[in-house]
C-alpha cells in the first residue's frame, strides 16, 4: 500500500470513528418557553447552553412569545442557563437516539436567590419541635404572622394528612403540622425570620420569610403523594415499579438503561445509594436492560451493580417535584466476579511433578 493510500484510509477511519462517537452521544431537539410568575412571556432573555464534557457554549434569546428552539447535537449532558440563573435546566442525551424536549420555565430570579440559601443536609441539626394546633387570625400578634397552606393535587382535590414542617434553621426550631380533611394547615410564626418549608419527605418544597410587619398569608400548593410498592429488607429498600408508578412531589421517577455485562444489562440487580442519607434502593432490570426507581429528588446517588461498585453517579440535585429523569450507564464488571469459572485452577495448575530420587538423601 502506498503512503498516500494509507493516509487516505487512516483519514477515513478517523472520520468514521468520530462520526460513530458523535452519533453515540445522542441529539436533543429542545423547545423552551420562558414565563414570569404571572405566566406572561419573557422575550429577549438570554439562554446559554453548555455541554459539560467539552464545555462548548452557545447563546440564544427568546422571541416575543418567550420561546426558543435549540438543536443540541453531539453531547451527553447540557446545562441550560436562563438569564442570571445558571443550571436552570439540565438535559441528558440518550445514546444513539434523537428525542424532543418541550419545557416551560417560570423565571423568578429573587426566588432563585432565596432558594440558594436552603440547606438539604440537616443531619447535624438538633431541632426543637413545636407542634401546631389550629391557630386562627385572632391569634396573630404584633410579633407574629399566620401562614395558611391549602394543599391540593393536580385535580384540585384537597390532600389531607400531608405532614408539613416549617423550619427556622438559624434558631434550630421546627414548627410541625398536618393538613386537615380540607387540605389546610395553619402555622403561627415569629416575625423577622426566614423559614424553609418541607412537605412530607420533600425538603425545601417552599419557603416563607417574615419581616417586622405581621401578616396573614395564604398559599395554595399542589402536592402529589408518593405511591410505590416497596419494602425494607435489612438496610435495603426493595422497590417494584409498575407502568402505573408516577413521580411525586417527594420523589423523582428515574429510568436507567444498562449497556454491557454478561447479560447485556438484562436481569441485573441494581442498587442506588443516597450520598446524603446512605439509604440503598434495590430493583432489577428488565429484559430490555432498563430499571426504574422512585427515589427522593434533590440528592446525589451512587449506582452499584453486582460485579461493579460505583458504576456511575446519579445527580438529581436539579430535579424537583414530579421530576422524571433518564440516564444510560456503561457496565464494566470485574471479569473475575462475572466469569469466575475462567479463573478456577485446573488440574494442570495443581499438578506437582514427583521429586527426583537423586534429590532424596538417606
Amino acid at each position: 500500500m502506498s503512503k498516500t493510500n494509507f493516509l487516505n484510509l487512516s483519514f477515513l477511519l478517523l472520520t468514521f470513528l468520530f462520526c460513530l462517537e458523535t452519533r453515540a452521544q445522542g441529539d436533543i431537539s429542545f423547545s423552551l418557553i420562558v414565563q414570569a410568575q404571572n405566566q406572561k412571556a419573557i422575550s429577549n432573555i438570554p439562554v446559554i447552553t453548555t455541554e459539560t464534557s467539552t464545555l462548548a457554549t452557545n447563546t440564544y434569546t427568546t422571541n416575543e412569545q418567550g420561546e426558543v428552539k435549540i438543536d443540541l447535537k453531539a453531547g451527553k449532558t447540557w446545562k441550560i442557563q436562563i438569564g442570571k440563573i445558571k443550571s436552570a435546566i439540565v438535559l441528558h442525551a440518550i445514546p444513539y437516539a434523537i428525542f424532543t424536549v418541550e419545557q416551560t420555565y417560570i423565571y423568578d430570579y429573587p426566588r432563585y436567590l432565596r432558594s440558594q440559601k436552603q440547606v438539604f443536609d440537616r443531619k447535624d441539626s438538633d431541632f426543637k419541635v413545636i407542634h401546631q394546633g389550629t391557630p386562627s387570625n385572632n391569634d396573630v400578634t404584633a410579633a407574629s404572622s399566620l401562614l395558611k397552606y391549602h394543599v391540593h393535587d393536580k385535580f384540585n382535590r384537597p390532600q389531607s394528612n400531608v405532614p408539613i414542617s416549617v423550619v427556622n434553621l438559624k434558631d434550630s426550631v421546627m414548627y410541625s403540622g398536618k393538613t386537615n380533611a380540607s387540605g389546610v394547615a395553619h402555622f403561627l410564626l415569629p416575625n423577622r425570620t426566614q423559614y424553609d418549608v418541607d412537605f412530607g419527605t420533600a425538603k425545601n418544597y417552599d419557603y416563607f420569610d417574615t419581616d417586622a410587619e405581621s401578616t396573614i398569608w395564604t398559599q395554595n400548593i399542589e402536592f402529589t403523594k408518593t405511591v410505590v410498592n416497596e419494602k425494607n429488607r435489612n438496610d435495603t429498600i426493595e422497590q417494584k415499579i409498575t407502568p402505573q408508578t408516577q413521580a411525586s412531589s417527594e420523589r423523582a421517577l428515574v429510568t436507567i438503561k444498562i449497556v454491557g455485562g454478561r447479560n447485556k444489562g438484562a436481569n441485573e440487580i441494581v442498587h442506588v445509594e443516597s450520598k446524603l442519607t446512605g439509604k440503598i434502593y434495590e430493583n432489577k432490570s428488565d429484559s430490555k436492560a432498563q430499571v426504574q426507581f422512585l427515589i427522593p429528588h434533590s440528592e446525589m446517588y451512587f449506582i452499584h451493580l453486582r460485579n461493579q461498585q460505583n458504576v456511575d453517579i446519579l445527580d438529581l440535585r436539579s430535579i424537583r417535584a414530579n421530576g422524571v429523569y433518564e440516564t444510560t450507564i456503561h457496565y464494566l464488571p470485574n471479569p473475575r466476579l462475572e466469569y469466575p469459572e475462567k479463573f478456577f485452577p485446573t488440574p494442570e495448575d495443581l499438578y506437582l511433578p514427583p521429586l527426583s530420587l537423586s534429590l532424596i538423601h538417606i
